[in-house]
């Protein structure tokens, strides 16, 4: 096994620390991030201003290597791409969205998921490992190498739960809004989980500004039936920590599952559980896959359910997944060929 530091895993401040304790100049991370996080260069031969000796220090510390692509397969109604990766010895996937004028990108935090929910194919692969910060971030460095395109949007929707892997996904962030590299705004990386609060409250604390949004999918009552994980995180402790903290807008992710949640019951009381928080509320039409048998609500049934959570006070969205025809909307990946 190689001893070589996969750089994608150093913060800013990790990564001057770990400069200077091996001897080279205080200045050169700034280099060091222009070059990768700016210019996409991971030949470190082809940094022109840094020492000959230095690039052959870096090459023989560091490793530059992103994960490998497998596979691209593109949807060929609206040119979503999803990617194939291989980390170590395992395969995740990531997803490259098409926009009407930018890009998002959902990125993967685990190989697997250990939560199970119950519409999930994620859940069917059980939990392999945690993704290193490096191997997080290398997923989007991995797309703008193949694609020459920077997403706009970062959301943590893909393979596993983020808070799971608080600490990684944590420096993950660190290392994407990082002002002299990647520079992606705080407001467009979008983290989703179904609500761990004691790690909920440390990425609200640390990063204020990035947008949450739980993964509600039921009411209380009936959650357990479709997550089990609602047992060990129970979704009122999350609803009145929001409710207590009105200055920060969650969005409420809820997926529609025909004869499941998406009665006009479940509006009326989804519209009671949320009508004292200030929030957003998402609509998810199901997407139906080989693996369950759920099928997705109608137009009208749709419908029925906007209408009814009209009359409260919060704003109503209905997210069109994309990248049906491959596999690659909310809830389908799996990686396709995962190497035990």
């Amino acid at each position: 096994m190689s001893s070589k530091r996969l750089i994608f895993n150093f913060t800013e401040s990790e990564l001057i620390v770990f400069l200077e304790e091996n001897g080279f100049p205080k200045y050169m991370y700034k280099q060091l991030i222009k070059w990768i996080y700016t210019k996409y260069e991971l030949n470190p031969y082809k940094f022109s201003d840094i020492s000959k000796v230095n690039r052959e220090k870096l090459k023989e510390i560091f490793s530059f290597q992103l994960p490998k692509i497998v596979k691209i397969s593109i949807d060929p109604e609206d040119e979503t791409k999803k990617y194939l990766l291989k980390v170590g010895k395992h395969e995740i996937e990531t997803v490259l969205i098409k926009e009407k004028d930018h890009y998002t990108q959902c990125i993967s935090t685990q190989v697997g998921c250990p939560l199970r929910c119950k519409f999930c194919i994620t859940g069917t692969m059980g939990l392999k490992r945690n993704l290193s910060a490096g191997e997080i971030v290398g997923q989007v460095m991995a797309v703008i190498k193949e694609s020459d395109i920077k997403p706009r949007n970062l959301v943590y929707m893909g393979m596993g739960e983020p808070l799971l892997n608080y600490e990684n996904v944590m420096r993950s962030i660190e290392i994407y809004t990082n002002r002299k590299g990647l520079d992606f705004a705080f407001r467009k990386i979008t983290i989703s989980t179904i609500g761990i609060l004691d790690k909920l409250k440390g990425l609200i604390k640390k990063f204020p500004k990035v947008t949450i949004a739980i993964s509600l999918n039921q009411i209380p009552e009936e959650r357990e039936d479709l997550m089990p994980a609602e047992k060990k995180y129970p979704i009122l402790k999350i609803l009145k920590y929001f409710e207590e903290n009105k200055y920060f807008r969650p969005t409420f992710e809820y997926v529609l599952i025909k004869n499941i949640n998406s009665s006009e019951k479940h509006a009326h009381k989804l519209l009671r559980l949320l009508e004292k928080i200030r929030c957003k509320i998402n609509l998810i039409p199901y997407n139906e896959n080989k693996i369950f048998p759920y099928e997705s609500v109608s137009e009208e049934e749709l419908n029925k359910f906007i209408n009814i959570l009209y009359k409260g006070p919060n704003a109503i969205t209905v997210r069109r997944s994309k990248g049906k025809n491959i596999q690659a909307a909310c809830g389908q990946l799996a990686g396709e060929k995962d190497a035990e």
